[in-house]
């Protein structure tokens, strides 16, 4: 063999070595950490849902990424922050966030944050998905809050409206429907909603103060405009007590039909004692045990497991699956990969990922809808009953692809 060819076979061999050991080296290369930022109300009166959504979210990456917290070779990262329900606070949260290179932001139950983040993420260029802020200008086509960036871990205002149309059926016609809310955002999405969903009512909104301590003169006012039906929505779980007194004190609960969310697992007592099941209707987006799919099962032995003596319902409240959810949007996010045939990367790759994506989530099946990024998933109506000294939530009936309007 001559000396050029044995040279030429070597330096082959050389070239094909290394090869193998690049491959190797990339394949075994650690994961490289990416910034995942939650920022949601875990102080304030909106802390018990924020609590709530932030547990489903950290328990959720664990579990979709088998204990690692790594997808497509990418090991997250998760900084939490809180925005106390402030708009201000949550926008410079998000602008820190962003300044540490967070390229995927979750979460706020507050909608008037939500509408203020929204807008935060088409300038930044960073995906955010929503918590259980219900407004829905957060995500409506059109809507000066929405764009491509924007999407939603939780329901929106007309899904909770759903089982209620349901229950009053074509009742509504010629009553008078009288939504008694509180004076934010929140509360103006549902008086905007309303009107759609019950034609043939009239539809009136009172917008109350939501952190007094005394609602008496509030409800005079609402059983002085005589209410065939009333709707209440209310976030502020510091103030529902006194809110909720004052309607039994002055006897609306009992005189009229009440139409209402059902909150977090803490509020059940409350809700027991004072309303009852009598002309009451209850509208949920979540309950303890509603899901009996793999993950609902597996987040309900989790928590049990870790808290044997735990109260009833430990670890499952009403927001627990809307962290879940994001867990499962973030872990689809970051598993798509530069596409070669449309050449989206990054941000705009994730994007094409999450919309019209259609998965199993803790509720059941879910799907973000492409043209607006609306979340269709299972709606409940519910009744409380009372089992020994504990109130518990029962289904009435099941909403399996509860979608909002496309508007």
């Amino acid at each position: 063999m001559s000396v050029r060819k044995t040279l030429r076979n070597f330096l082959a061999l050389g070239i094909s070595a290394a090869l193998v050991f690049a491959g190797s080296t990339a394949a075994n290369a650690a994961p490289k950490n990416v910034e995942v930022s939650v920022i949601s109300s875990t102080s304030g009166g909106l802390k018990p849902f924020g609590d709530a959504y932030v547990a489903g979210l950290e328990w959720g990456l664990n579990y979709f990424t088998k204990g690692t917290m790594v997808v497509n070779n990418q090991k997250i990262v998760l900084t939490k922050y809180d925005d106390g329900g402030l708009p201000d606070t949550a926008t410079t949260h998000f602008k820190t966030a962003v300044g540490k290179g967070s390229k995927i932001i979750v979460g706020t139950v507050s909608s008037g944050v939500a509408l203020a983040l929204a807008p935060q993420a088409a300038q930044n260029k960073v995906l955010y998905i929503s918590g259980p802020a219900k407004q829905f200008l957060i995500t409506q086509r059109g809507s000066q809050f929405s764009n491509k960036y924007t999407f939603r871990s939780g329901v929106q205002t007309e899904q909770d409206l759903i089982p209620i149309k349901g229950a009053l059926g074509n009742n509504v016609a010629g009553k008078r429907i009288v939504l008694f809310v509180e004076d934010n955002a929140f509360g103006d999405a549902y008086i905007s909603a309303a009107p759609k969903l019950f034609p043939g009512a009239t539809v009136v909104g009172q917008k109350v103060t939501g952190t007094k301590s005394d609602y008496t003169s509030d409800v005079l006012r609402l059983r002085q405009s005589n209410p065939d039906t009333v709707f209440v929505a209310w976030s502020n779980t510091a103030t529902s007590l006194a809110m909720w007194t004052a309607m039994r004190q002055q006897g609306v609960l009992g005189s009229t039909t009440i139409v209402t969310g059902l909150a977090q697992t803490s509020a059940y007592p409350i809700f027991g004692q004072l309303l009852g099941s009598q002309n009451v209707i209850y509208s949920s987006s979540y309950f303890p045990g509603a899901s009996t799919n793999a993950i609902g099962t597996a987040l309900r032995a989790d928590y049990r497991r870790t808290n044997p003596n735990a109260a009833p319902f430990y670890g499952e409240d009403l927001f627990t699956p809307d962290g879940v959810t994001a867990a499962q949007m973030i872990v689809r996010a970051l598993s798509m990969k530069a596409n070669s045939k449309t050449g989206l990367t990054g941000v705009n790759a994730m994007i094409k990922g999450l919309e019209g994506w259609k998965f199993t989530s803790m509720k059941g099946i879910t799907t973000i809808r492409k043209e607006d990024h609306a979340l269709i998933q299972p709606m409940y109506q519910t009744r409380l009953e009372r089992e020994g000294s504990n109130f518990i939530p029962k289904l009435v009936k099941l909403y399996p692809n509860a979608a909002p309007p496309l508007n």
